[in-house]
C-alpha cells in the first residue's frame, strides 16, 4: 500500500467504500494490473459497514425478494446474483491462496425460514424464493422448521416454514474482509485513504478527471467507482441523470450472531 501523499497525482481509479465489493474490487484492480494507481478511500475501520455485520454472504437464491422480477434492473441483478455464484469457488480459492488463510472456506447448505413475527411481505419473499428455485429446477426441500433447523425458539417467535438448499453456499465475510484487508496493504498499486469521502464532483474542463474530497484535501481520478452501500446516493445526489437511474438504499439495522456448534 502507498503513501497517501496526493501531489500533482492523477489516479487511474478511485473506488469509494470500505465493504466486500468496494475492497475486492480494488484487489481485482490491483492483481490485473500491478502498475495501475489506484485510490481506495474508506476508514480502516468501518464498524458500520453491512458486510461487516453480515456475519455470511449468501449466494444466489437467498437474497431473492417478490421485487427481484418486478423491474429490469431488478431482473439483472438477479442475474448477476448467478453469475457471481459460478464463480464464487474459484474466487474464493484464490483469495485463501492470496491470502494464505486455509481458513476461507465456501460452504454449502443455507436453511430460510419465516416466523410468527413476519409480515405478509416476509411471507411473499418467501414463497417467491421458492417458485424461483422451482422455476430453475433447484433441488430443495421443506423441513421442520424447529427440529431440523436446530432451533428452540420462543413461543411467540417460532419459525412457522423452512426449507432447505442444500447447494446454496455461504462464506464467513469477516474472514473475506480481513484478508482483502491484509493483501490490499501488501499492494504496491493501492494507495488507501484512511478517511470518508464527503463528495464525488466532476471537473468541468478537458480532462474530464473527478474531484473527490476527503477532509481537507482532493483526490483527482480519471474514473470513479462507488461501492459505499446506503451512502452512494448521498456521494451522487447532484448528478440528476445517475440519481433517476439509482432507487435510494436505506440503512438497516446492523447485527448479525454467528454461532457455532458445541466440539465444531
Amino acid at each position: 500500500m502507498n503513501s497517501c501523499s496526493t501531489r500533482n497525482q492523477v489516479f487511474d481509479i478511485a473506488i469509494v467504500g470500505g465493504g466486500i465489493v468496494a475492497l475486492s474490487t480494488a484487489w481485482e484492480f490491483a492483481r490485473r494490473d500491478p502498475k495501475a494507481r489506484i485510490a481506495l478511500v474508506s476508514p480502516f475501520v468501518n464498524t458500520g459497514s453491512a458486510s461487516r455485520a453480515s456475519g455470511a454472504m449468501l449466494s444466489a437464491y437467498g437474497e431473492t425478494t417478490r421485487f427481484s422480477f418486478a423491474s429490469e434492473a431488478g431482473q439483472t441483478k438477479l442475474a448477476w446474483r448467478f453469475d457471481a455464484a459460478r464463480i464464487w469457488k474459484s474466487w474464493i480459492a484464490e483469495l485463501a491462496e492470496a491470502s494464505d488463510d486455509n481458513s476461507i472456506q465456501l460452504k454449502s447448505g443455507t436453511i430460510i425460514f419465516i416466523n410468527s413475527v413476519s409480515g405478509c411481505l416476509d411471507q411473499r419473499n418467501f414463497q417467491s424464493i421458492i417458485e424461483l428455485l422451482s422455476s430453475r429446477k433447484e433441488v430443495f426441500s421443506k423441513i421442520d422448521p424447529v427440529a431440523d433447523a436446530g432451533m428452540c425458539p420462543s413461543t411467540a417467535e417460532r419459525p412457522m416454514q423452512a426449507i432447505y438448499l442444500p447447494q446454496e453456499c455461504y462464506v464467513d465475510s469477516t474472514k473475506v474482509l480481513n484478508a482483502l484487508h491484509s493483501l490490499i496493504k501488501a499492494s504496491s498499486a493501492i494507495t488507501w485513504f484512511d478517511s470518508i469521502c464527503t463528495e464525488v464532483r466532476p471537473l468541468n474542463d478537458v480532462s474530464h478527471h473527478y474531484a473527490l474530497t476527503i477532509k481537507r484535501q482532493e483526490i483527482l481520478t480519471r474514473k470513479v467507482i462507488i461501492a459505499a452501500g446506503a451512502q452512494s446516493l448521498h456521494l451522487i445526489e447532484k448528478q440528476e441523470d445517475i440519481v433517476a437511474k439509482n432507487p435510494p438504499v436505506l440503512n438497516g439495522v446492523r447485527a448479525a450472531i454467528v454461532c457455532k456448534q458445541q466440539g465444531s
